[in-house]
């Protein structure tokens, strides 16, 4: 279910609850803004079931409730302006000269308050506009995701100083050296990148692609690519394969990391 607006609540509850007269009074336009209100609160509860807690959504949620917290205040405090009595104007009273004579002066009665009238169509269109001024406060409240900035290879120092290391080893032929290269490589990995190397066990077979190889279903399974963890997430697939049981080939494995860490 898509994230509602305001303006699109507000539509819905229009066309759920349809005001047939053009003219109300203010219990009336009161009763008629109540139904759209409930109907637009039960549209956002709908929409907030089934949201995590502490998730981006949740946020967006409670901006939402406080939005509508406003809309109702905005459009009841419209409604209580329609309805205060206006000042009623009086002729200013002439005096005799004698008006000692009568004593004090008697209140004047107040004149009846006319019935107020709103008009449906015009109080809706005012309420649609306030809908519309919450999306857009909404909308720019609106975390906006981080521009990616792709840094070329060779305004990385660290990059450039692995890849010097390991051309360098390549070069001389100097194989323990390349694999101290790596070792450290994966502490900074770790360390410094939140990547986590993980080698193949029960416990993380999802993130493997494990090769079949026929006639060694009780092998032992072989770690052939590590999977690469970022932040809990899987960024690279590891690879895995099945190998006779006691079978010796040299090469080894990265050290195993498990579910929890190294």
């Amino acid at each position: 279910m898509n994230e509602p607006t305001f303006a699109e609540m507000f539509r819905a509850a229009q066309r759920r609850f349809v005001v047939h007269y053009e003219r109300l009074t203010v219990e009336d336009t009161k009763t008629v803004m109540r139904d759209w209100i409930n109907e637009m609160q039960r549209e956002l509860d709908r929409w907030t079931h089934d949201i995590a807690a502490d998730s981006e959504e949740s946020l967006r949620a409670d901006q939402l409730e406080e939005g509508m917290r406003l809309l109702k205040q905005s459009a009841m405090g419209m409604l209580l302006a329609i309805e205060m009595p206006q000042p009623a104007e009086r002729a200013p009273r002439r005096s005799t000269g004698l008006d000692w004579l009568a004593g004090p002066p008697r209140p004047e009665p107040r004149p009846p308050q006319p019935t107020r009238i709103v008009r449906s169509q015009g109080f809706a269109k005012h309420v649609l506009h306030m809908c519309e001024a919450l999306d857009a406060t909404l909308e720019a409240a609106r975390p906006r995701p981080p521009v990616a900035f792709v840094q070329p290879w060779g305004a990385d120092g660290e990059l450039v100083r692995l890849l010097h290391d390991l051309l360098s080893a390549r070069q001389t032929g100097h194989g323990p050296k390349v694999l101290n290269r790596l070792d450290q490589l994966v502490d900074q990995l770790r360390d410094k990148h939140e990547i986590e190397i993980v080698a193949y066990d029960e416990n993380v077979s999802q993130y493997f692609v494990l090769d079949p190889s026929p006639g060694f279903e009780d092998g032992e399974i072989r770690t052939v690519r590590p999977a690469l963890r970022w932040r809990q997430q899987i960024v690279a697939a590891g690879e895995a394969t099945r190998r006779p049981a006691g079978d010796t080939a040299p090469g080894g494995e990265l050290p195993r990391i498990s579910e929890g860490g190294r």
